[in-house]
């Protein structure tokens, strides 16, 4: 008996494994390393489109796919920050934004990370403008940088 309930148990899980399940996601078709922020009433999302970045804002998440949408930077052709553009995180600090993001020049190996800023109250608007390469202490390949403060001092932490 013990034996026929723990096959029993055993196999229950297969009985949805051939279940044809699809998620399909309410907010965008599509979108890896989202990232959102919420200022002054409104949401700013992004995520990685590999080749700018782009912004929505919405009053509302739920709204998202209908949300005013805008390209705030293109990368220049050729460089070191050009090509494949990752994991970009918008932030508010000290009253200006910042687009932290990963890129690199085409050869994977070569990904660092980057910084914007825009001193525009609202980040769809004003210019923004390279402050440039974040520094790592061995100058090795960086991704997904995000920034926080712990006790009154900035952090930056990334993978690489």
């Amino acid at each position: 008996m013990k034996r026929a309930a723990f096959l029993i148990l055993l196999l229950c899980p297969l009985l949805s494994y051939g279940q044809n399940r699809t998620l399909i996601n309410p907010l965008l078709p599509a979108g890896a390393d989202p990232w959102s922020v919420y200022k002054d009433g409104y949401y700013y999302y992004t995520h990685t489109t590999g080749r700018n970045l782009t912004l929505w804002k919405t009053r509302s998440l739920a709204e998202l796919a209908r949300a005013e949408k805008k390209i705030v930077w293109t990368p220049p052709d050729t460089g070191p920050y050009s090509k494949e553009i990752w994991a970009p995180e918008l932030h508010h600090i000290d009253g200006k934004w910042y687009f932290y993001f990963a890129a690199d020049d085409g050869r994977n190996r070569n990904h660092r990370l980057w910084v914007l800023e825009n001193s525009a109250r609202d980040p769809l608007q004003g210019t923004w403008k390279m402050k440039g390469q974040i520094i790592t202490p061995d100058d090795k390949w960086a991704i997904d940088g995000t920034v926080f403060e712990h006790r009154g001092q900035l952090y930056l932490v990334w993978s690489g």
